[in-house]
């Protein structure tokens, strides 16, 4: 051990010894007093190491057994691992530009923050010494741990290549989630999210090596892709979806990273978007979920209340789909995973989706009477569904009676908003006018008074088409 330690520090130039020696001292990188003692015992006998029987007679006093001079031996070999990495590190100036998007990564569900970040200044960001050392020791954690960086110390310096490429893949995969996070969470906002300089640089660069990336960075890439190309080519967006279907549909549930999962689900959102313009794309949102699901991955770290919208969503993606069949298992299958108290509300209300998707209103009025959730996501869907149904039954009084207590409801609820309030209005006006104009000979009074309440917008909604295909009918 002793010779190992002694043969590393022997091949080292006499500038890299002096940074190695206020490595040593740092408390960011070593917190033990006994490293300082004996680096300062064989300092001075540098490079050659022929240690004086005087010298080694105080390096045995301080450490009185073999074991606890082994051990030293071992953390001085461990620190000086973390050195030469740390050597690494600050000869690659992208490593350290890394450190603002590890920071970002925590705040990746905070679109406000990336707008504020963008406006400061990187080196501002980089200055803090505490930050920096924990990066760069989850760094030299990812290099020397979990990959198994290298078993044969001695050659650690040979080897700085593979070191590289693992800090580089950690580094793409920290990047490409970052930048994945902001593409999906601004999909609803008119600005694209900024492409910089150095952000195509990255992704030209991925693109073009892509066959040579670890799986984790190619899932991230396509899913970027995908996202681009919502409102764009179809031909781009299924060559994405189709490469990261084909590279992951395959694959043991023990091989599927964080990274991996975190793609598909966002490529099922990916293609929920897309179908909003074209439907057909329902059917590979549900293929998605589908596997998920299969693989027990999609509710795996969810809370109660995302849990509960997933459950509802993916009832309703899969009746888009047309898999009624599929629908129906899940329900009874899964419905365990929402918390007791809520389980017949969301039993009812999946299952009252059903029977509406296969026009048996009046099982799925039974159904969605009973549900009391308070929700206001959910509280105007079944709500709202409630007084289709009464018109697709054309009970008119029924109508009248159930959009008079939602609306007394509203008045009274303080917790929907004045948006949440508008469509219910809107959406009650509206089917009130169905039946009103239903047998008539003509549209364009209808139409006339769609636009006079300001209300034929709902003909366009392109997440519901409900609305449209009643007023083609009149």
């Amino acid at each position: 051990m002793k010779r190992l330690l002694t043969d590393r520090l022997n091949k080292m130039k006499k500038e890299e010894f002096n940074r190695f020696e206020l490595f040593i001292h740092s408390p960011y990188f070593q917190k033990s007093e006994k490293y300082t003692f004996f680096f300062n015992l064989i300092k001075p006998y540098y490079p050659d190491f022929i240690i004086p029987k005087s010298v080694e007679k105080k390096i045995n006093n301080e450490f009185s057994t073999d074991t606890s001079y082994n051990v030293l031996l071992s953390r001085i070999n461990d620190v000086l691992d973390e050195f030469e990495l740390y050597e690494l590190f600050q000869t690659k100036s992208y490593l350290k530009d890394a450190l603002k998007y590890e920071l970002e990564l925590d705040k990746k569900n905070n679109v406000k923050y990336y707008q504020k970040l963008v406006k400061t200044d990187v080196d501002v960001i980089n200055s803090s010494d505490d930050l920096y050392a924990a990066f760069y020791k989850e760094f030299s954690s990812i290099a020397l741990c979990e990959n198994n960086w290298l078993s044969d110390k001695e050659k650690i310096l040979q080897h700085s290549d593979h070191a590289l490429s693992n800090i580089l893949q950690f580094f793409l995969s920290k990047y490409l989630m970052i930048y994945a996070n902001k593409t999906t969470h601004l999909i609803n906002i008119a600005e694209k999210p900024d492409e910089n300089v150095e952000t195509k640089m990255i992704l030209n660069f991925v693109q073009h090596y892509i066959d040579q990336q670890p799986l984790s960075v190619r899932c991230l890439f396509y899913i970027i892709q995908l996202f681009k190309n919502i409102s764009g080519d179809n031909d781009e967006f299924d060559k994405n979806y189709n490469g990261l279907k084909n590279q992951t549909f395959n694959l043991p549930t023990n091989t599927i990273s964080y990274e991996i999962k975190y793609a598909l689900i966002q490529a099922s959102s990916a293609c929920i978007f897309k179908c909003y313009a074209e439907p057909k794309y329902l059917k590979n949102a549900f293929e998605i979920m589908q596997f998920l699901i299969k693989k027990d991955l999609y509710f795996s770290v969810l809370h109660q209340p995302l849990t509960q919208q997933h459950f509802i969503l993916i009832v309703k993606v899969a009746l888009g789909a047309h898999e009624v069949d599929w629908a129906k298992q899940f329900i009874e299958s899964k419905i365990q995973i929402i918390d007791k108290e809520h389980q017949n509300d969301f039993y009812n209300y999946a299952l009252g989706l059903i029977y509406y998707h296969l026009q048996d209103y009046n099982a799925a009025i039974k159904l969605m009477v009973k549900i009391n959730i308070n929700t206001p996501q959910y509280l105007i869907d079944y709500k709202i569904t409630l007084l289709k149904m009464q018109y697709e039954l054309n009970e008119l009084s029924n109508f009248n009676y159930q959009s008079q207590t939602f609306l007394k409801y509203m008045k009274k609820d303080k917790s929907l908003s004045k948006m949440h309030k508008k469509n219910v209005l809107d959406s009650i006006e509206f089917i009130k006018n169905l039946f009103k104009y239903k047998n008539a000979k003509s549209k364009e009074a209808f139409e006339e008074k769609l636009k006079t309440k300001k209300i034929d917008y709902l003909i366009t909604n392109y997440r519901d088409k409900w609305y449209a295909e009643k007023y083609s009918k009149i």
